[in-house]
């Protein structure tokens, strides 16, 4: 191979495990008297119904829209600041708590800023990245999401020093499906794609002419470091 696209979340980072994390923390700071898991539960349902009606004007997904400042680029009509402490009220009543507005605006706060602190990668990539540099072999990293959290994750896990060229969807106007987005990660000879969604990274990259590889969780790890060595 001559150059590898790796997808970010749930290839590179552990998104689920960075969620969860996250979840457990924010509960506990600020609702410990609601428990996380029927919590966090009702909060992701609450937030679905309420996004549902905008599904055509936002890509992101519905956890998306807590963390993301600029809401009002992709969504002109709605007031951000009223919906997300609506969808927090409704959270609160569903669990027969009081309805505090100092408390869901730390709570929106701590969404936008502290999310990607717990994001990390899945074992065993670190290693797998650092022997691509070892092997001087390109390494393009393509993620669909919004530059203001995806920045803040690869500062976070420091992967930079790993890539030579990071493509981001909101940065470039375009995503994942999209085969433009894939073109421009591509480089010179026979390159591999790398990543979880076969809708979003596997398909169009086979489409393109791309070697691919379905990665599937941490269980898929030694299998890409051993196409470094194949």
């Amino acid at each position: 191979m001559n150059y590898i696209i790796f997808d970010g979340d749930g290839t590179l980072w552990d998104s689920s495990r960075g969620t969860i994390l996250f979840m457990e923390y924010l509960f506990a700071k600020y609702l410990p008297d609601i428990p996380f898991t029927k919590g966090a539960k009702k909060g992701y349902e609450i937030t679905r119904e309420e996004m549902s009606v905008y599904e055509n004007q936002w890509y992101g997904s519905e956890l998306d829209f807590f963390f993301h400042r600029s809401i009002q680029n992709y969504l002109p009509s709605v007031n951000a600041v009223e919906l997300k402490h609506r969808i927090i009220a409704r959270l609160f009543q569903s669990f027969q708590k009081k309805y505090e507005y100092p408390l869901a605006e730390q709570i929106i706060t701590e969404m936008e800023n502290s999310w990607a602190a717990f994001y990390s990668l899945f074992p065993g990539m670190y290693e797998i990245l650092g022997e691509c540099k070892k092997k001087e072999i390109p390494c393009v990293l393509l993620t669909n999401g919004f530059e203001l959290l995806q920045r803040k994750k690869i500062k976070q896990t420091k992967l930079e020093f790993f890539f030579d060229k990071i493509i981001i969807s909101e940065e470039v106007g375009i995503s994942k499906p999209d085969l433009d987005i894939f073109k421009k990660a591509m480089g010179e000879g026979q390159g591999i794609m790398i990543g979880d969604s076969l809708e979003h990274d596997i398909l169009p990259a086979k489409e393109l002419g791309l070697e691919t590889f379905h990665f599937q969780g941490e269980d898929s790890v030694e299998d890409v470091g051993a196409l470094l060595h194949g």
